[in-house]
This record gives C-alpha cells, sequence and structure tokens, in this order.
C-alpha cells in the first residue's frame, strides 16, 4: 500500500506495545540527618489532581480533531526521492490528544480532573540520602489520556537540624564548646540518634580536625561510618566561679 501505509501500521503497533500509563508526580519532602539515620514514618500532605466524578475524566462532550483527523500528531513530509523523511509534529489545536472538547464539564471546565488534598504517611527507610527518590505507587495525579492515576515520587532533601549533618555513610556534629570547657573540662556529652556519648577532649583541641568515633556513623548496605565532632569554640558569659576556678588552674601549672 505505500510507505505511508507501512508507516501508519508501524506507529499503531507501537503504541499498542506502549503502557498507557500517567506521567509520575514529584514531591519533595525534608528529611533530619537524625531522621536519616533511625528512619522515620512522616505525614505528607500535598495537592493531587483526582477523577472528576461528573464527566468520569472525559471532561466533557469531545469530537475528533479536525487538524490531526484525531492521530494527535501532524505528519509533514520534508524533501524529496530517496531523500524525503516523513515527521509526525505534535497537534496544537487538541494538544496531541487527538480530540477537542465542545461541551465542557460544568464541574471540571473540561480538564476531566479536580484538585484534592492527600494526606499520606510514608516509610522513609534508614540512611537516606539528599537526591534519594522513593516510589509510592498510585498517589500521583489523574492523567485523562491515559485514564490512569501516576506515582507519587518523593525526593529526599536533607536539611541540617541542631548540629547534625551527613556526609555519605558518615555522621557529623558541629559542637559548640567555651573557652571554660577547652581549659576545664576533660569530657564533654556530644548528642547522638541512639543517645549522648561521653567524649574524652584529647589534650590538645584543634577547631580544624574534627574527632572520630568510630562506627557511629550510617550503616549503608553493611559499610558502616564513623561519626565526626567538629569542636568550634565560642565566647559565652561567665561567672565569678568560673573565673576563679581558670585563676587557680594556672596558679598551679
Amino acid at each position: 500500500g505505500g510507505f505511508e501505509d507501512f508507516f501508519d501500521l508501524f506507529n499503531q503497533q507501537q503504541q499498542a506495545r506502549r503502557p498507557s500509563n500517567a506521567p509520575d508526580k514529584i514531591l519533595n519532602v525534608d528529611i533530619t540527618p537524625v531522621e536519616s539515620y533511625l528512619g522515620v514514618n512522616k505525614a505528607v500532605t500535598y495537592q493531587s489532581k483526582e477523577k472528576c466524578q461528573p464527566c468520569t475524566g472525559e471532561g466533557g462532550d469531545r469530537q475528533v480533531c479536525n487538524t490531526c483527523m484525531g492521530r494527535g500528531s501532524i505528519r509533514q513530509q520534508f524533501g524529496t526521492g530517496l531523500f524525503s523523511q516523513i515527521v509526525d509534529t505534535p497537534c496544537r489545536t487538541c494538544n496531541s490528544t487527538g480530540d477537542i472538547i465542545y461541551n465542557p464539564c460544568y464541574s471540571c471546565n473540561g480538564q476531566g480532573s479536580k484538585d484534592k488534598i492527600d494526606n499520606i504517611r510514608i516509610s522513609i527507610p534508614k540512611a537516606v540520602d539528599d537526591g534519594d527518590f522513593l516510589r509510592v505507587a498510585g498517589k500521583g495525579d489523574y492523567n485523562r489520556i491515559s485514564n490512569a492515576v501516576g506515582d507519587l515520587i518523593i525526593k529526599i532533601q536533607m536539611v541540617r537540624q541542631d548540629g547534625f549533618e551527613k556526609n555519605g555513610n558518615h555522621l557529623v556534629y558541629n559542637a559548640d564548646i567555651s573557652p571554660l570547657d577547652m581549659i576545664i573540662n576533660q569530657h564533654i556529652d556530644i548528642p547522638h540518634p541512639n543517645g549522648n556519648i561521653k567524649i574524652v577532649l584529647p589534650p590538645n583541641v584543634s577547631t580544624d580536625k574534627p574527632l572520630r568515633l568510630k562506627g557511629k556513623g550510617y550503616n549503608i548496605q553493611n559499610n558502616l561510618g564513623d561519626m565526626y565532632v567538629k569542636i568550634s569554640v565560642s565566647r559565652s558569659k561567665v561567672d565569678e566561679g568560673d573565673i576563679t576556678k581558670v585563676k587557680d588552674l594556672f596558679d598551679l601549672i
């Protein structure tokens, strides 16, 4: 029947094989380093699109698009002879749907879907990192063309909180101590997701080199990371008793 008839048949076969899934919906969710360490069940509220019931998702009464004749695309031939090529471009009249609405639904104004607020609870596993994706099946937007509801894709955004950071499989804590702690105290308490840890301050504490607590980081595929404590010293208000302690300490040296 000619090259164009073969092209039509090929397109029909490809469309029949292609699954008619709705597009995914991406939602950013903030996670703290501690939540990542322990794993967390998180309540998420977001806006999605559901099928319009009065028009059963059709958007209203429709008719075949006269521009593309229901194909959803416009076929154009470029070149001549052996160098000719047939190219399909999206139909702008019907937005590639193949039909147009002549009597829009009163409820959704022809969209086929309506906005709604969803509240779901998702289980976020341990050791997730910034930029990771989690899929929640069937919790996305309704799509009229595919007549299906897409999936919800949770994109993890790691945010610092309470001095904690996540660096690969290492847990980082920024400890802010006073000059008196540096001079007087031999131990300081460091918070950890599994409970406070008392660490010994070495004789020469450097704010440039973090302290390492081996095996206290994230466990990613049986690869256990460490915890690093970054020491920073800030001046704080001191009372007379602390000043006396410092003076007595220097008198002993």
